[in-house]
């Protein structure tokens, strides 16, 4: 599960299925923090460039304290 930020930066830019798997949401929750996450400007999605049916998603690095704080309120 991811705990801290140091844990979301060891994971890289991930897709939303991993990211809900590690994190420990259902895929629709993992989807609705994503979302929440990149208005805030905090997560960006970009095309995989292996394959282009999937987003990849990544963060500022500078961001992931700040996405971590946001994921626990």
């Amino acid at each position: 599960m991811i705990r801290n930020a140091s844990a979301f930066e060891q994971l890289g830019p991930l897709s939303l299925t991993l990211l809900g798997r590690e994190a420990g949401l259902q895929l629709g929750t993992a989807s609705g923090l994503v979302d929440k996450l990149e208005m805030a400007g905090l997560v960006f999605r970009r095309r995989d460039t292996a394959d282009k049916r999937r987003n990849v998603l990544s963060t500022c690095p500078e961001a992931a304290n700040r996405i971590i704080a946001f994921y626990l309120e």
